[in-house]
């Protein structure tokens, strides 16, 4: 039986002697890092491995495929253990930084030949910034399940505890739906909603990843409209719109 909730996945890490080996690994190299990023810390790893779990038991693979869930939690456990700031111009090189890293360790811990080539393809394959497609159904499952940490209500804290990272204003009060100017979300935290956030559904993989988009997105989509009302700009019909 898969793990669905954090309380057994713990357990289950617990049980696996590999696994109990990368979650250590992983914390370690965590601590390395001079700033703590809520985005991107043990938690999100779990929720990561739990989504993709879920969807590669409710979506269909393109060929016949069952997939070991050592496999599969070992990748969501290493797919952001290098953390690159995203402001950083290594920013895209993050996802090829944690496979690197990963496949020493998982060598070390005997997965098989084709295990490591598998888990380390997919945590390549998963970055937004790189834009890559997953050239496994493991690398569908787990680029889906990291993309919806970016939408939703995790999503809209996501947005504000990085943009307070980067030290970015909530809005731009004279325009803050970019009507007539670029977006930029780098200096304004809503301009990322437009940029990034409400691309997300379309580009989801698996059945179950463009299902959960939609929920998501709708939420997100309340919450701008919310605050539309709230600074008496009403958000344009036109910016209500993604596509799935």
């Amino acid at each position: 039986m898969s793990p669905t909730n954090y309380n057994e996945l713990i357990d289950f890490i617990s049980n696996s002697n590999r696994l109990k080996t990368i979650k250590e690994k992983v914390k370690l190299e965590s601590t390395k890092s001079s700033q703590k990023d809520s985005s991107h810390d043990y938690f999100h790893l779990l929720r990561v491995a739990l989504m993709s779990l879920r969807f590669s038991e409710t979506s269909q693979s393109k060929t016949p495929v069952k997939l070991d869930l050592e496999v599969l939690i070992a990748a969501a456990l290493m797919h952001d253990v290098i953390n690159v700031p995203k402001n950083s111009p290594d920013r895209k090189k993050a996802s090829t930084l944690c496979a690197a890293w990963a496949k020493p360790l998982l060598e070390e811990l005997e997965f098989s030949k084709e295990q490591v080539k598998l888990i380390c393809e997919a945590i390549e394959d998963h970055s937004f910034s790189r834009g890559a497609t997953p050239r496994s159904f493991l690398g569908e499952c787990l680029q889906d399940a990291d993309r919806l940490e970016s939408i939703g209500a995790i999503g809209l804290m996501r947005v504000f505890a990085t943009g307070s990272l980067l030290q970015s204003d909530f809005f731009n009060p004279e325009d803050p739906w970019a009507t007539n100017r670029e977006l930029n979300d780098l200096k304004f935290m809503i301009d990322h909603f437009f940029n990034k956030l409400l691309k997300i559904p379309k580009l989801m993989n698996t059945e179950g990843g463009k299902a959960e988009a939609k929920i998501r997105a709708d939420r997100m989509i309340r919450f701008l409209k919310d605050l539309g009302k709230e600074i008496n700009h009403p958000l344009p019909k036109d910016k209500e719109i993604y596509e799935i």
